[in-house]
Formats: C-alpha cells, structure tokens, sequence
C-alpha cells in the first residue's frame, strides 16, 4: 500500500476506502485517523455511471477489452443482467430518486404558483438545477445517477448500459415518477395540482 495525496492506495494504484493498516503517528496516544469513506461502500461500476467514471479510482468496466465476436457481443447485451441483484437494486434506487426529485419539483412548483407571480418557471428552473445536482450526487454511488430516462436511452444507445440495467433504470424512473405525480395528487389535492 502506498499513500498519495492523503489517500491511501493499494498495489494497483486504486483508491482504499478502509483506515490504514500501517498506522504512524506522532505519539502513541494519538487517534487513528481515516483516510476514506467513514462507511465503505460499492460504487457502481459500468461504462455508463455518471459519477464512477469521475472518482479517483478506475473502474474496471472502463479497461476491459471486448474480444469476443459481435453475435455473442449483441446476444450478452441483451440477456446479461436479468438475474443480477445489484442491477434491480441500481433500479429501485433510480425509482426512488426520481419519485423525490419529481415530487420536490413539483412541490416547489405548485407553492410558487400560489404567489401569483409570472416568473414562477424561471425559479422553479432555478431550483432544478440546484435539485438535480444534489439527486446525481446522492444516487450516483448507487446506481449511476441517470434520474432521466432520455439520459438512460442515450447511454444505452451508445453502448454504455447494458439492455437489462437500461430497461430496469427506465421502468424504475417511469415509475417513480408517476408516483410522485399521484404523491402530490394526494397531498396537495385536485384543484390545487390541475391549475
């Protein structure tokens, strides 16, 4: 293991996210201190991920070389991935970021209508923004961060997410959307969400 930057890296050169095992400090009754994550976690690692592919650590997908032949390339595409627990978990956190982002957007939305003021798209444009960010950082790790199904479909199309992981990303995103839809239906009530 080697340290750079205060980071603490293995043989490979990746990025370790545990305390480190060779412990120096200035005296002996000094705290140990942790150089990663305090709670470790698995980021998810495909070609497609909106955040792995910007962290200090390479992601393994990124190095592999595809040697096999297309038939077998395009029959992997399309059947791997339907029976792997990560990938339906990667989904249902899509599902959920999408419900919060759509349900707070649309919140704030129907709350600055309420004002009566006729720049209420330019803030809630504003407040997307802002919005957005936080759900791609905070369902990056996870899953990727897509929270879009157009961004999803463009990263399937080029190659980068597999067809299994996509379909699941965009039923997820679809769905979670629609429940904040009926969300804010039941919470903010029928006249106030059909103006």
């Amino acid at each position: 293991m080697a340290q750079e930057g205060g980071l603490c890296l293995d043989d490979e050169g990746r990025r370790q996210d545990a305390v480190r095992p060779d412990k120096i400090y200035p005296t002996d009754d000094a705290p140990p201190q942790n150089y990663g994550r305090d709670i470790p976690s698995a980021i998810v690692d495909f070609r497609g991920s909106l955040v792995s592919n910007h962290l200090l650590q390479p992601v393994a997908s990124n190095q592999k070389v595809r040697k096999a032949s297309r038939i077998s390339y395009w029959d992997h595409y399309f059947r791997d991935g339907w029976d792997d627990i990560g990938i339906w978990k990667s989904a249902f956190i899509e599902c959920v970021a999408t419900c919060f982002l759509c349900f707070l957007s649309g919140l704030i939305g129907i709350t600055l209508a309420g004002f009566e003021t006729s720049q209420t798209p330019a803030y809630v444009g504003v407040i997307n923004v802002f919005l957005l960010t936080l759900f791609i950082m905070a369902s990056g790790p996870g899953s990727g961060g897509h929270i879009n199904p157009m961004i999803t479909l463009a990263t399937m199309t080029t190659g980068l997410t597999g067809f299994s992981r996509g379909v699941m990303y965009i039923v997820g995103q679809v769905v979670g959307a629609a429940l904040a839809g009926g969300l804010l239906r039941g919470s903010m009530g029928v006249y106030r969400t059909a103006e």
